[in-house]
């Protein structure tokens, strides 16, 4: 009789992490896996260059220049960080890559143009300073911290296995996925069947979706 083990491991990120390129690298040469998969698509990542001309652009447009747009743009930089690390790893250690989203449609270049309207035309409505920008963009960082300092110190111990019973029980009852998440499980139950090593990058909030009761990754939880 054999059993089939199957060896998933679930990374969480924050898009914005100053640190995350380094924080991921280290991640995926401890748990060197066969196959990388990453919250996104395609069509996001190959319009990622294009949205940041047309952010910049409208951030000229209405005003909001000096520090507060090089923060901005510093932030813009950052998006997508975990597909860029995860491609470099894929390639120099011949694994296979892919996304987790796809398919997706590709946005026009007006629906681009109208996002990056969108969110200076919400900066200037908040009256976001350079300050106020700064502080929430690490004030984020510092709640992701103190979660996984939660979280740390109960991994392998009888309380985890507690709060993931729980949040299975949970999830099986409400499917509680979101329209993303349930592409990406999709996705994900189409490479289950191999006896590989597979590591998933996604949001840490698809992994703590409530971080106070630790709930685990509804894509993992409903392949219970």
């Amino acid at each position: 009789l054999f059993t089939k083990v199957l060896d998933l491991h679930l990374i969480g990120t924050y898009h914005f992490d100053l640190n995350g390129s380094a924080r991921l690298k280290n991640a995926l040469e401890n748990i060197k896996p066969d196959l990388i998969l990453v919250e996104g698509s395609k069509t996001k990542d190959q319009c990622k260059e294009d949205y940041s001309q047309f952010l910049k652009q409208k951030l000229y447009e209405y005003g909001i220049t000096g520090k507060l747009m090089t923060a901005v743009m510093e932030k813009q930089e950052r998006v997508g960080y975990e597909h860029k690390v995860a491609k470099k790893y894929a390639l120099d250690h011949q694994i296979r890559f892919n996304y987790l989203n796809d398919p997706l449609p590709i946005p026009s270049i007006k629906e681009l143009k109208k996002e990056a309207k969108e969110e200076v035309l919400d900066m200037i409505k908040n009256h976001v300073t350079l300050e106020k920008f700064i502080e929430k963009l690490y004030t984020r960082q510092i709640e992701i911290n103190e979660w996984w300092s939660y979280l740390k110190p109960i991994i392998g111990t009888e309380q985890e296995k507690m709060y993931a019973q729980a949040d299975i029980e949970y999830n099986n009852n409400s499917k509680n996925l979101g329209s993303r998440d349930l592409i990406m499980e999709k996705t994900l139950r189409n490479f289950l069947d191999n006896s590989e090593k597979i590591a998933t990058i996604t949001g840490c909030s698809h992994i703590l979706n409530d971080p106070q009761n630790i709930n685990y990754l509804p894509i993992y939880n409903t392949m219970k």
